[in-house]
């Protein structure tokens, strides 16, 4: 713990979270024993819901059911020191992989300026460079001769290259503060699940605004949402019936009128889009060190920071309950919760 907090004390730390930060939340991991694919759940990834109106309405029915609770779930002890460690220097940047959003709401609650987080536009991966589709999984599955993913449309016309949502489209909720940003930031990689965005026009608006409109198209279904689900997956998923995915009504695009909205996330298969890993790798080069919280690294998008670090003879140190990706060349590793060990490091400080 002391080779922590020295890293803490020379400040500018950046730091690379993942589940484990939020799972004193209630949000489960995804690689703990009793995480998400430990118990074997595969989540929805980008080409099945690109590629099927069916896994669409299974998608939003899932979660349809699910997001109340999980919007729900408050921050933890690991959020809060963290954003402490940032307000006091102790910590830089952070980039997270998580997209329950909870290091944003930490800094509302407390009712402070919030680390400035520039809003982050993922244009469709069609745009990427076809050579990364493999290499830049996000979920690092690459499979030798595998296509990159299948084109979703409009998402790419509207919003490449980090353009504006169409005329009248409601700006991020998330994103605005009337306060000025300070000059560390969050970083969400993998964007938030409290966003949607329609892949046929690119316009982009808050879930609790789909959420009421899929209760208005479905008021059966609607009745079953309950508030203190208990939440078995990391993407706040859930256990629908068959017949209700088969009468789930998607609704349509308020601007375009199609039924291809879909959560503003980076979903598995997918590619983080280059301007926001170039954003991410530029906190790299300042940064004195790395400390890597509640993750396995096991995704190329998150290691990809941590390995650019140690290219640069950085000092990488991990908190995390389980193997990470990083364990063999980490200068430290604390087997221990999140939740535990950033309190203490901030007393200690």
């Amino acid at each position: 713990m002391e080779v922590l907090v020295e890293a803490l004390r020379e400040g500018g730390v950046l730091c690379v979270t993942g589940a484990g930060c939020s799972t004193e939340s209630g949000i489960p991991d995804y690689r703990s024993p009793k995480g998400s694919y430990s118990r074997g759940y595969k989540p929805m990834t980008h080409r099945q819901f690109c590629t099927s109106e069916y896994q669409r309405r299974r998608y939003w029915a899932r979660s349809f059911l699910s997001y109340p609770s999980f919007s729900l779930r408050p921050p933890n002890g690991a959020h809060k020191a963290l954003y402490e460690l940032q307000a006091r220097g102790a910590v830089g940047h952070v980039i997270t992989q998580n997209v329950d959003g909870l290091h944003h709401r930490i800094a509302r609650e407390l009712d402070r300026p919030p680390p400035h987080a520039a809003p982050v536009v993922y244009p469709h991966p069609a745009l990427l460079d076809p050579a990364d589709a493999d290499r830049e999984d996000a979920e690092d599955l690459s499979v030798p001769g595998r296509s990159p993913p299948p084109a979703c449309d409009g998402e790419s016309r509207v919003m490449a290259g980090g353009a504006a949502a169409p005329p009248g489209a409601p700006p991020p909720p998330h994103d605005a503060s009337p306060h000025p940003p300070l000059p560390n930031r969050v970083l969400d990689l993998h964007g938030r699940l409290s966003e949607v965005v329609c892949m046929g026009c690119g316009t982009r608006s808050s879930r609790a605004v789909w959420q009421e409109s899929m209760a208005e198209h479905n008021p059966v279904l609607a009745h079953m949402v309950d508030v203190n689900l208990r939440l078995d997956r990391s993407d706040g998923d859930s256990e629908v019936g068959d017949d209700a995915i088969a009468s789930f009504v998607v609704p349509p695009c308020a601007t375009c009128g199609s039924r291809l909205t879909k959560p503003h996330v980076v979903l598995f298969g997918a590619n983080v889009p280059q301007p926001v890993v170039d954003e991410a790798m530029s906190f790299v080069a300042p940064a004195p060190s790395v400390l890597v919280l509640g993750t396995s690294l096991m995704v190329y998008s998150s290691w990809r920071f941590v390995k650019a670090a140690l290219q640069l003879g950085k000092p990488v140190h991990v908190v995390n309950i389980g193997e990470t990706r990083a364990d063999p060349v980490a200068t430290t590793k604390v087997e221990a919760r999140v939740g535990d060990v950033l309190p203490l490091l901030l007393q200690a400080l």
